[in-house]
C-alpha cells in the first residue's frame, strides 16, 4: 500500500476545499457590501440611470395697461426634449413692438456669471439655470423678481434604451405676478407715429404725476435686441430720461407748474415772449 500517495491526495483535497470555502466567504463579503453597506449608493446609481427629470419653464408675469390690455405677455410654444417629452415653453411677446421697448425693457439669457447665483431680492425663486431669461433694462428689469415665476419639474422613467417608460410624478411651474401699470394703451400706440422723428415724449397726468405715456426715438424691437447693439443711432439708448440737454425750453413746465402750485397763476395764463429781455 502507498500511504505515501493517499497522504499526498487527501492534502490535495483539503487544500481545494479551504480554496473553495475562501472563495465562498469572498463572494459572501462582496455581496454584504454591494447589497447593504453600498446598497443604498449603488441604488442611487441606478435610479440616476433609469429616472430623469424635467425641468418645466414658468410664465412671466404679463406687463398690463391701465385698462387691463396686455402690453408685454407670452407666447406658448410646444418643445421635444429627451425622452420623447413634450413640453410648453414660453416666448416674450411685445404687443407694441418698439413703441413700448424703452419701457418694457427686454429679457436676455442668465450670463455665465449670473448662472448658479441667487437673487438676494427673491431667494425664494432658487439660483439661475442655463437658458434661463433674465430682464434687462425697463420693467422687465427692475420688476424681474415679481415677473419672474417659478419652475416646475417631471420625473419621468426610462429604459436602458433611453425610451419613456412613465412619469412618476409631476410639479407644476409657478407663473409669474402679471404687473399693472398706468399707462394708457390707445395713448402708447399712438406716439410712435406722431413722435417719430422727435426724441421723446413722456405723458403724465397733472394731479398725481402718473405715467400714461412715453416714447424715445429712435426705438428697437425687444424681440431682436442682438440686432441693435452695434446700431449707430444708439436705438437702446433711452433720450426721454437719460438724455443730458441745456436747460432752455424744456425747463419751463417746471417753472409754470411751481407757478401754479403756489397760485401766482392759473391754468388760463397767457404769456407772450418777444423772444428778447430789456434791462
Amino acid at each position: 500500500m502507498d500511504l505515501a500517495g493517499e497522504d499526498k491526495g487527501g492534502w490535495l483535497v483539503w487544500f481545494l476545499r479551504g480554496v473553495l470555502v475562501l472563495l465562498f466567504l469572498f463572494l459572501v463579503a462582496r455581496l454584504v457590501e454591494l447589497q447593504i453597506i453600498k446598497g443604498r449608493y449603488y441604488r442611487g446609481l441606478s435610479d440616476g440611470n433609469r429616472i430623469r427629470k424635467i425641468i418645466l419653464p414658468s410664465p412671466r408675469g404679463r406687463i398690463l395697461a391701465r385698462g387691463g390690455e396686455v402690453l408685454v405677455g407670452n407666447r406658448e410654444i410646444e418643445k421635444k426634449v429627451e425622452f420623447g417629452e413634450v413640453i410648453t415653453v414660453y416666448e416674450r411677446n411685445y404687443n407694441l413692438g418698439s413703441g413700448f421697448a424703452h419701457v418694457s425693457g427686454y429679457l436676455g439669457q442668465a450670463s455665465e456669471e449670473e448662472v448658479g447665483k441667487i437673487d438676494p431680492k427673491c431667494p425664494e425663486k432658487g439660483p439661475w439655470r442655463p437658458g434661463d431669461w433674465v430682464g434687462r433694462g425697463g420693467l422687465e428689469e427692475q420688476y424681474n423678481c415679481s415677473l419672474r415665476g417659478t419652475p416646475g419639474e417631471e420625473l419621468v422613467e426610462v429604459d436602458i434604451k433611453g425610451n419613456l417608460v412613465r412619469v412618476l410624478g409631476k410639479k407644476e411651474p409657478t407663473p409669474g405676478v402679471d404687473l399693472r401699470t398706468n399707462i394708457d394703451f390707445g395713448l402708447q400706440s399712438y406716439l410712435p407715429g406722431l413722435f417719430e422723428n422727435k426724441k421723446g415724449v413722456v405723458v403724465m397726468t397733472d394731479t398725481k404725476g402718473q405715467v400714461l405715456a412715453f416714447y424715445s426715438s429712435p426705438s428697437f424691437n425687444p424681440e431682436k435686441v442682438a440686432s441693435f447693439l452695434q446700431d449707430p443711432n444708439l436705438a437702446l439708448f433711452d433720450r426721454a430720461i437719460s438724455g443730458l440737454y441745456h436747460p432752455g425750453s424744456v425747463f419751463k413746465p417746471v417753472v409754470a407748474i411751481a407757478a401754479l402750485e403756489e397760485g401766482k397763476i392759473n391754468q388760463n395764463f397767457r404769456f407772450t415772449d418777444p423772444g428778447v429781455i430789456r434791462i
